[in-house]
């Protein structure tokens, strides 16, 4: 089986075919995936939240090895620096930041809770940045949560 960072590049750009505008979406979907990448889309929503809470309803096909959520929104850089500045910047949201990208996330997690991940920025559409696991924070824990959901409900 392939890696799923490759699996999410994959996805990344298969799914930005669907939009008119790639880094301008509403709704986050979440979607199920084969071992060939994007399989179907289980759920829309504006709150990829609720909509990762909604997708727990669906069963995987016996060809599906996962979920995976295709997201936009603002990446900001984070600075190790400890100058006032630097530190002001940390806080603020990256919607706010004066570094502030459009970015547009496409994440997924197998079976095996295994994660995998492939960032793009409007300015760089060219560059997809790929991310094997290491991806922290609460929407990593939701799909992942997400995920455990649908093993248990199909064991």
């Amino acid at each position: 089986m392939k890696p799923l960072t490759e699996t999410a590049t994959e996805v990344w750009h298969e799914l930005a075919t669907h939009h008119a505008k790639p880094f301008e979406t509403a709704q986050a979907r979440i979607f199920a995936i084969s071992a060939e990448g994007f399989s179907r889309m289980l759920v829309t929503g504006g709150d990829v939240y609720r909509a990762l809470d909604q997708v727990t309803e669906y069963n995987l096909n016996a060809d599906e090895i996962g979920i995976g959520v295709e997201t936009c929104g603002w990446a900001a850089p984070v600075s190790e620096g400890k100058t006032a500045k630097q530190k002001r910047d940390n806080e603020l949201a990256p919607s706010e930041h004066p570094k502030r990208r459009r970015c547009r996330l496409i994440t997924l997690v197998n079976l095996d809770e295994q994660a995998g991940s492939a960032l793009g920025f409007s300015d760089e559409p060219d560059e997809v940045i790929t991310d094997a696991g290491q991806a922290k924070g609460s929407l990593a824990d939701a799909l992942i949560t997400a995920m455990r959901t649908i093993i248990g409900k199909n064991n």
